[in-house]
């Protein structure tokens, strides 16, 4: 996600996104999670929405979604 998408992002309500690099997927999903920590946009006890989208080398197809209890880190798979 470029910056441009997460200002646009910004103006519709409830949406929070935040940029984080890398190429784990693992961790870049607690390094969001921690900086949202930190920025106070969650508090423990959240559930939150992840979107993974796959990047030019991976052989990934398609976009992700999940949701994540903040309080604990467990994953569940979000319902189609």
């Amino acid at each position: 996600m470029n910056p441009v998408v997460i200002r646009q992002l910004c103006l519709s309500w409830g949406i929070f996104p935040v940029l984080v690099e890398g190429s784990n997927p693992d961790v870049l999903e607690q390094e969001g999670i921690q900086g949202a920590l930190t920025e106070g946009i969650l508090v423990e006890g959240d559930l939150i929405v992840v979107m993974t989208a796959p990047t030019e080398d991976s052989e990934a197809r398609g976009i992700a979604l999940k949701t994540v209890p903040v309080s604990s880190g467990t994953e569940q798979e979000s319902p189609d």
